[in-house]
């Protein structure tokens, strides 16, 4: 018997056609950007969150040091210039200790090279030196690296007023922070103190600080209902805006005329460096700054734009 032979069917379908292939290619690659997304995501998080850390450590130690120092100006000899730009009212001796006070923390928390090693003169009055420390740091530096940004040369004095040995102090930036919270940027011997946010541009923006924030960075910023750091307030004296000045003193509307008259606005500014408060206009009574130190962070994007919607600056205050 002859059996017919049938042949045998193949299968009609020997491949994927370019419409499933460009169907897969879109979804590995929606699958590949949303994983790179969430490592982003993470990424920033964390260098968020070892930023905080590290402006919570300075706050610490900078909270240390501002009370040694304050401790310290109290028992010391008012210096003459002080007492020459508080006036003879009934009030002058009590202003004249507050002036030497904010000029001692003129002088140990610099916020610039020139203010770190700048000799204040009134002639005919007297002197106030500067930190020698600081003046020995920064005499070895170069030309270039004196003339470091601004922001720079803020980070760096913040890391020069950690590093004084002054009493009840347990906090050291160089065993107290990590050595990538730390670089010398101009191999210079200044170190600057980073943050945490690896950045594709310009990644080495430092940490910077403003001791009285009424303009420049950090002014005017807030955390409500805290009122706003660097702005005026009514002096009150149950809760006075300046802690540095809780009596008023230096709001005392008669002794800030008394400036005025005697043509010594400029001297005390040159000399003290501190915002008077006067009362804005139609307002009556004394006003005060709310002057708190400021640590800030730029964030992840270097610039200052606290205040301002998406802003990602991280502040010390905010962080207490």
């Amino acid at each position: 018997m002859v059996h017919a032979i049938r042949p045998t069917r193949t299968s009609a379908r020997c491949g994927f056609t370019l419409i499933e292939l460009l169907i897969v290619v879109t979804i590995i690659l929606v699958l590949v950007s949303l994983s790179v997304a969430g490592v982003m995501k993470v990424l920033n998080l964390q260098q968020r969150r070892n930023t905080e850390q590290t402006v919570s450590k300075l706050d610490k130690g900078l909270a240390q040091q501002w009370k040694a120092v304050i401790d310290t100006a109290k028992t010391e000899q008012v210096n003459p210039i002080a007492q020459g730009l508080a006036g003879n009212d009934a009030l002058g001796n009590n202003r004249a200790r507050v002036i030497h006070i904010l000029m001692c923390l003129r002088r140990e928390f610099p916020t610039n090279f020139t203010e770190a090693t700048q000799t204040l003169n009134w002639p005919g009055v007297g002197s106030f030196a500067p930190n020698p420390a600081y003046v020995r740091a920064l005499s070895g530096a170069s030309a270039a690296s004196l003339g470091r940004p601004p922001e720079d040369q803020s980070s760096a004095c913040l890391y020069l007023a950690l590093k004084q040995r002054r009493r009840g102090i347990d906090f050291d930036p160089d065993t107290g922070l990590s050595s990538g919270e730390l670089y010398d940027r101009f191999n210079d011997g200044l170190k600057e103190i980073s943050d945490g946010w690896q950045r594709t541009s310009n990644p080495s923006i430092p940490i910077i600080f403003n001791r009285w924030p009424a303009s420049g960075y950090g002014a005017g910023v807030g955390n409500p209902p805290t009122p706003a750091i660097g702005t005026l307030q009514p002096f009150n004296a149950a809760n006075p805006p300046d802690k540095e000045d809780p009596e008023g003193l230096l709001a005392n509307l008669g002794w800030q005329q008394w400036l005025v008259q005697q043509n010594l606005v400029a001297t005390f500014q040159t000399n003290v460096g501190y915002p008077l408060a006067s009362p804005p206009q139609g307002a009556s009574g004394p006003y005060q700054y709310t002057l708190t130190p400021v640590i800030i962070s730029l964030g992840s994007n270097g610039k200052y734009d606290q205040g301002i919607q998406g802003a990602d600056d991280i502040i010390n205050f905010q962080l207490r």
